[in-house]
């Protein structure tokens, strides 16, 4: 899954090469995803794919990102994970 991210250079692209690795292709796309959008942006999803959400679906979507970068806002802006010695660093705080 990190390959995929990785190696491609848009979120189509990601999430494409991810899913169509096969094997666990839900969960293995859901979190290159994630990943995805948060390294490219919401405008990155094609228009096609977020046509087919529905309204509900949607607008839950909306309410979890505002929430994310809330949270994401009040986290500091590098983190070290406990026990794992990795370092994330964010790139862009205005987001």
């Amino acid at each position: 899954m990190l390959h995929g991210f990785h190696a491609t250079t848009s979120f189509q692209d990601c999430l494409v090469t991810v899913v169509d690795r096969g094997e666990d292709a839900d969960t293995t796309g859901a979190i290159a995803g994630m990943l995805a959008g948060a390294c490219y942006g919401v405008a990155a999803i094609p228009p096609a794919w977020l046509k087919k959400l529905e309204s509900n679906v949607a607008n839950e979507i909306e309410n979890q990102v505002e929430a994310l970068l809330s949270l994401a806002r009040r986290a500091a802006l590098e983190t070290t994970i406990p026990g794992r010695g990795l370092r994330i660093l964010c790139s862009n705080p205005e987001t």
